[in-house]
């Protein structure tokens, strides 16, 4: 088994444990995959890259670093929930 799986088993697992204990979990979580919720994650990551561009037009290329980060955020998200996997903030679990 690769380490990259072995950190994701990990984290599940450590969802999985704190679900049962409290309730929440502050981890990765097994959901349904949501083709719809990934476009939605792109769509922002758009958002985020056209700020970017905005920011750099304008001479604000020093404080585009965070819509860059978000950009690849997002990104990441869409790619999570897209083979059925989301992360403790409620508002990105799909049903």
């Amino acid at each position: 088994m690769s380490h990259a799986k072995n950190k994701v088993d990990w984290c599940l697992r450590k969802a999985e444990r704190e679900l049962e204990r409290s309730g929440k979990h502050r981890g990765l979580v097994k959901v349904k995959p949501g083709q719809e919720k990934a476009r939605e994650f792109i769509a922002k990551a758009e958002h985020y890259l056209k700020a970017t561009a905005h920011l750099k037009k304008g001479n604000f290329s020093d404080i585009s670093t965070s819509t860059v980060f978000y950009a690849m955020y997002h990104c990441l998200l869409a790619i999570a929930v897209k083979f059925g996997y989301a992360r403790k903030n409620r508002r990105f679990f799909v049903s």
